[in-house]
């Protein structure tokens, strides 16, 4: 039996098998869903797939060979298909008997018609509902529910799938647009404008949509939103598809725009205060419509945590005329600003601004659709329900009409149009003297006044390394990010809950996230389908398994690597080279250590198309620390600079596409290998704490120099071994030594196979296993017959070596070294 698992809310369990193929492939018997782990062969699985989209669920086995065998000959291809059908019968027959559901007769591979298959279900319903009369809504959302996504997405190069899953997705875009057209018919304009949002999120192209929503919007009252929409559809034809809105819609623009749609005759149609608001003069609602005291969206999802984050943001928004809320991509800045902005209203119902605070509002200008920044005064207007006048500059009525006002304005994804947002809030700021501007960016506006905040991850439980100190379940289930994880998954896993068992997992899953909102978000999406511990287990694949957002977003905030994306695309080239060199620093890095590993030799560049020199290193490296891509820690006497480690395995993807990975390594193997040789100097002498310290934050940085050395350069390697000695010692780090020193020097061995060894390499091989006798003499770990060969190989080498051989270190102080370890151990053991 297979393990309990949540089944796919569609899937009707009374059906002996059913196969779900919308959305993602999934089966389960006798409702026990098929674990997709326990498709050994992938063929296996395709020929379930191919066999239940044929018509009537038969097809003939040299047409399913041709199919999923194309290059394989006729006694090739049926072998084949007999293994995939031996396969897939077996697992399906696993946990109870219905092999018979597949079957091989006269040549026709067939499934049985008994089960349920949601493509067929789907289409049958979309007939029904092309063939009927009726026009009921509730049978048209039965049948949109069927439709869980696209067809296979997991396979969506295979030609077989191509026309079909276009098919589909024509035919759920269709009950779409019907059901929107019906609802408008019965003036349930909200319900329409729900059906459309729908049809975006699948098919954000659609013009007849963008222009529904348009009308539905204005229809509706909803003025701002309507021209907004109308923002939203520019910028998708112009960027997806390089053209401009129909002529016509354009005209239904201007007469939203204008106040001239819609018309007076269908006022009868709206709700009283609409007409009230339709037939008044002036450039923004009354001041007496309490409504009209703020555009901010209702929350739909809790927020969690940040309550010193609000106490703060809050006191700095009053008392300072512009902040910026800058920080990495998904690390929650906009739901932040608008936790902020609702904090700043009364907490009653009509949302009325408290006394003594922005009596004249609160409104959100969003600018992330926006790509043209000529839009952002736009966007302001359509925020403010502001109207143009002929003849007037739009800035030149923005300053007039919020000249005097006591208001707070929120400019939202500031980034991708940053110089604009400069320019408007600069005059803004000096022409209106009551205006506080809240505005969230990926890097700070250099606005005079601004005052900027950082926005840091989510708190992760700080776990402890000695595993006699747990955290207990209730010191995990305290931790902020913890708790979003929870919150979020148990909106698509009702019952899950932490508990002893999984709090762990928990808790090593938003510690790998560095507690970045939108990470733990889509992990926690991921409970639909996986449990925790699959959670845990997959986030070695980070950006694959971190997609899936919501679809009502923009696309770059639908993903993980998306939302990156978008961050290293505003970058300039050098910018982004940069960017991906540091990705090499396993544990952040100093400027001097940036400038020796990422900056670019005269005569050996790192890369063929973009150099990057030293001196220039600084300002580079200011600036991705301004675009929240890198974060900087001011010590007493030095800045350390590191990312988040999501940002660093997307920079070091990077690196590795751009072919520079391995030149950047031996870099920074060099740099690190440098630096221990100095260190080893003073680790017992003067300044010896200053050295100690320094190598504890470079721990994470010798590791991974230590472990590019085996393959690449094994007598730096072991030379880096030699130079820690005394540092592993004074650290207690005796296991690490011992495991560095066996993997290193077993990696110098198979290397040479046998061959002599002399000069540097058996120096630095001596003094390798100097250090590992070092440490082990300590603990014990070894064998004392290993521990006395260790030494005498290493006494040996070292007498063999003429004392001008050796290149930085007297031979004849670790041989005596040596000597007296080796005295000590046969004594130990006499």
């Amino acid at each position: 039996m297979w393990a309990e698992q949540p089944l796919p809310a569609l899937v009707n369990v009374q059906y002996r098998l059913a196969i779900q193929m919308l959305g993602g492939f999934t089966v389960s018997i006798h409702g026990q869903l098929v674990p997709d782990s326990t498709w050994r062969l992938r063929k296996a699985k395709n020929l379930v797939k191919l066999i239940a989209l044929a018509p009537g669920r038969r097809l003939h086995r040299d047409q399913v060979s041709d199919i999923l065998w194309p290059d394989s000959d006729l006694r090739a291809g049926s072998n084949l298909l007999y293994q995939a059908l031996h396969a897939a019968r077996r697992l399906l027959a696993e946990p109870i008997a219905v092999s018979s559901c597949l079957t091989l007769e006269n040549g026709f591979l067939s499934l049985t018609a008994e089960a349920w298959v949601d493509v067929d279900q789907f289409e049958v319903a979309v007939q029904t509902l092309k063939t009927s009369d009726r026009q009921d809504p509730a049978e048209y959302q039965h049948a949109l529910a069927l439709y869980s996504g696209d067809l296979l997405p997991e396979d969506l190069y295979e030609e077989w799938t191509l026309q079909r899953r276009e098919s589909l997705r024509l035919s759920y875009l269709g009950l779409l647009q019907d059901l929107s057209r019906i609802e408008e018919e019965r003036g349930n304009y909200s319900s329409a404008i729900a059906v459309l949002q729908q049809l975006l999120a699948t098919d954000r192209g659609s013009e007849a949509a963008h222009v529904g929503l348009m009308r539905l919007y204005a229809l509706s009252g909803e003025r701002q939103l309507a021209l907004r929409q109308y923002l939203t559809l520019r910028e998708v034809l112009q960027t997806e598809l390089e053209t401009e809105p129909d002529p016509k819609t354009e005209q239904l623009h201007q007469a939203i725009r204008d106040g001239s749609y819609p018309p007076v005759d269908s006022m009868g149609m709206l709700p009283m205060q609409t007409q009230l608001y339709a037939q008044t003069p002036g450039l923004i609602t009354p001041q007496n419509n309490r409504q009209s005291k703020h555009n901010l969206p209702a929350e739909l999802t809790s927020f969690i945590g940040r309550s010193g984050e609000i106490e703060t943001i809050l006191r700095m928004v009053n008392e300072h005329r512009m902040v910026t809320l800058t920080g990495s991509g998904g690390i929650g800045k906009t739901r932040l600003a608008l936790k902020i902005a609702n904090g700043l209203l009364e907490s009653d119902a009509d949302g009325v601004i408290a006394d003594g605070e922005f009596t004249d509002g609160i409104f959100l200008v969003e600018l992330a659709a926006l790509s043209d920044p000529d839009l952002v005064m736009q966007a302001c207007f359509q925020a403010l329900n502001l109207l143009e006048q002929p003849g007037t500059a739009l800035s030149d009525v923005l300053v007039r009409f919020l000249a005097q006002k006591h208001l707070l304005l929120i400019l939202d994804n500031c980034e991708h149009v940053l110089n604009a947002c400069v320019q408007l809030a600069d005059r803004l700021l000096k022409a209106c003297p009551r205006l506080h501007i809240l505005a969230t960016s990926r890097e700070i506006l250099s606005v005079p006044g601004e005052l900027p905040y950082r926005v840091p991850s989510l708190a992760i439980p700080d776990l402890q390394p000695q595993p006699r100190l747990p955290l207990s379940l209730a010191d995990i289930a305290q931790v902020e990010a913890v708790q979003l994880f929870i919150a979020r998954a148990a909106l698509v896993s009702p019952g899950l809950d932490l508990t002893e068992a999984n709090a762990p997992l928990i808790a090593q899953i938003v510690r790998q996230l560095d507690g970045i909102p939108l990470a733990i978000e889509l992990a926690a999406a991921r409970a639909r389908m996986l449990s925790v511990e699959q959670i845990a287990a997959r986030l070695d694949n980070t950006f694959h398994l971190l997609t899936g957002g919501s679809r009502t977003v923009l696309p770059r905030q639908q993903t993980l690597k998306a939302t990156l994306d978008w961050s290293y695309e505003l970058l300039s080239p050098k910018e982004q080279l940069l960017f991906q060199r540091l990705s090499i620093f396993a544990g952040g890095w100093l400027l001097g250590a940036a400038e020796e590993v990422c900056a670019d030799d005269v005569d050996e560049p790192l890369c063929d198309w973009e150099r990057l020199d030293a001196l220039e290193m600084m300002d580079l490296l200011a600036q991705l620390v301004d675009k929240s891509l890198v974060v900087a820690e001011t010590g007493e006497r030095e800045t350390r600079y590191h990312m988040l480690e999501v940002m660093r395995q997307y920079a070091l993807g990077r690196l590795v596409e751009g072919g520079c990975g391995m030149a950047v390594r031996d870099r920074h193997l060099d740099y690190y290998a440098r630096l221990t040789r100095e260190a080893e100097h003073h680790l017992r002498g003067k300044g010896q704490v200053g050295w100690y310290t320094r190598l504890g934050y470079e721990m994470d940085n010798l590791r991974s120099a230590l472990e590019w050395a085996r393959s690449r350069d094994v007598t730096r390697g072991l030379q880096v071994i030699g130079d820690l000695m005394w540092f592993w010692h004074n650290r207690g780090l005796f296991n690490e030594a011992i495991d560095w020193a066996e993997l290193l020097l077993a990696a110098e061995a198979q290397e040479r196979a046998g061959a002599p060894i002399s000069g540097e390499r058996a120096f630095q091989r001596a003094r390798a296993l100097r250090a590992f006798n070092y440490a082990d003499f300590y603990i014990q770990r070894s064998k004392p017959a290993e521990r006395s060969a260790n030494l005498y190989e290493c006494v040996h080498l070292l007498r063999c070596l003429p004392e001008s051989a050796q290149p930085g270190t007297p031979a004849r102080r670790e041989l005596g070294i040596a000597l007296f370890y080796l005295i000590a151990e046969d004594q130990r053991w006499d």
